[in-house]
Parts: structure tokens; C-alpha cells; sequence
């Protein structure tokens, strides 16, 4: 990978200028370059993921704070809207209401991530 090239390289040649060994100019130039694409490396994937953070993940979540609100909702006595919106139980849980969901309503909700532990 880019990262263990990078230390490869700059190790190996920190290690023969300390020594003297060698031209001076091509060992300052790989370092140089090293450096150069370790921090490209570092731009692209924060860059790609603030773009999937952008343009993939904002459905999803939607549909799952939009499926976890119906929910909170249909399961408590009382509940309140919090600050986006969603309804989120109060008081008065009952879990026999689950089965009073459709059964797209429950898969939905049981499909959401971490709700169902390895």
C-alpha cells in the first residue's frame, strides 16, 4: 500500500543521507515525492468520503429515521417530537403492539442496522 511504500522509502533514504551515501539530490526528490503521495493518498479518500456521505448514504437514513419515528410512535402510550421531527417514545412501551405493525412495517424496522447484534 501507498503508507508502507512511503515509510519504505523514507527510512531507506533518511538512513543514506545520515551515512552520506549517494547523491544527495535523487534521495531528497523521492522523499519529496513520497511525501507528495502518501498526502494525495490522504486527499482522495477524505474527499470520497465526504462524496458518499453526500450522495449515498442520505436515503437510507432518511428511510430508516423515517421507519425507527412510525416506530417510537406506534409503540408508546406517549411520545414527542424531537428536534428533526421524528417521534421518539416517552412513556407506556408495549412490545405486544409490534404485531398490530403491518408486515413491511416490521421488516422495515427490523431491518435497521444494529438492531439485530452478531
Amino acid at each position: 500500500d501507498v503508507f508502507g511504500m512511503a515509510i519504505c522509502s523514507l527510512c531507506r533514504d533518511f538512513h543514506l543521507i545520515s551515512k552520506k551515501e549517494g547523491s544527495l539530490t535523487p534521495r531528497v526528490a523521492r522523499i519529496v515525492a513520497s511525501f507528495l503521495k502518501v498526502v494525495f493518498t490522504v486527499f482522495v479518500q477524505a474527499f470520497l468520503l465526504m462524496e458518499i456521505k453526500r450522495y449515498v448514504t442520505p436515503i437510507p437514513v432518511w428511510e430508516v429515521r423515517q421507519a425507527y419515528s412510525m416506530y417510537e410512535k406506534h409503540m408508546y402510550d406517549v411520545s414527542e417530537l424531537n428536534q428533526h421531527n421524528h417521534s421518539r417514545g416517552i412513556s407506556g412501551f408495549n412490545a405486544s403492539r409490534f404485531y398490530d405493525l403491518t408486515l413491511d412495517e416490521q421488516e422495515s424496522v427490523c431491518r435497521i442496522p444494529l438492531s439485530r447484534p452478531l
